[in-house]
């Protein structure tokens, strides 16, 4: 695994952060789950623009989440559900590797990328899975009145719970999502980005 710079400066953070919680609040595993997910992702190598700031803000985020949880008694962010959250900042970012566009509007990731991933995932053979979200931070995107805008991962993952808007949704802070279906057909290389959600049409 190639750790992006600065990652080993934010889980140290993280480190005495988790030592500070074991002393206060045992039982919150926040700071081991933050790790856990960046660890996951190789620490945003897959994202592009600023890694460190990325990683800090999704951090940042999942803290301001939980601290209104533990208002309301509710259990921290689980490590499926801080991933989720690191999915749905993903949304916003785009990949690493640049993305080409087409006439569909969508982004489509070249095959090598796709193959790379297949490795990552534990296909010894090299070839990538048949479909779902084979990259791991791949962003899906598709052209609303003209625009490339984000595909909701909420949407796509059983239900979207922010305000309707148009044919997506608006998630209150000026961001505009697209509901179609972000499956990836690895063997077409593109989204499916038909009218409905991937969890039970894939």
């Amino acid at each position: 695994m190639v750790l992006v710079q600065g990652l080993m400066e934010i889980l140290e953070a993280l480190l005495n952060l988790a030592d500070v919680y074991a002393d206060l609040w045992p039982l919150d595993d926040t700071a081991r789950v933050l790790m856990r997910v960046l660890l996951h992702y190789s620490g945003a190598a897959a994202v592009g623009g600023d890694k460190n700031k990325f990683m800090i803000e999704f951090c940042d985020s999942v803290l301001r989440e939980n601290a209104c949880r533990a208002v309301e008694l509710d259990p921290p962010l689980s490590f499926r559900e801080a991933k989720e959250r690191w999915m749905e900042l993903a949304e916003r970012t785009p990949a690493a590797n640049q993305p080409t566009s087409s006439s569909q509007g969508h982004y489509q990731q070249q095959k090598g990328a796709a193959v790379q991933q297949g490795r990552r995932d534990g296909m010894t053979d090299g070839r990538a899975p048949r479909g779902g979200l084979a990259a791991k931070s791949r962003v899906c995107k598709f052209t609303v009145a003209g625009q490339a805008v984000p595909v909701c991962f909420q949407y796509n993952r059983g239900g979207c719970r922010r305000t309707a808007k148009g044919a997506g949704c608006d998630d209150g802070r000026g961001g505009t999502y697209a509901h179609v279906c972000n499956f990836w057909d690895t063997t077409a290389n593109k989204f499916c980005l038909a009218t409905h959600p991937r969890d039970g049409n894939h």
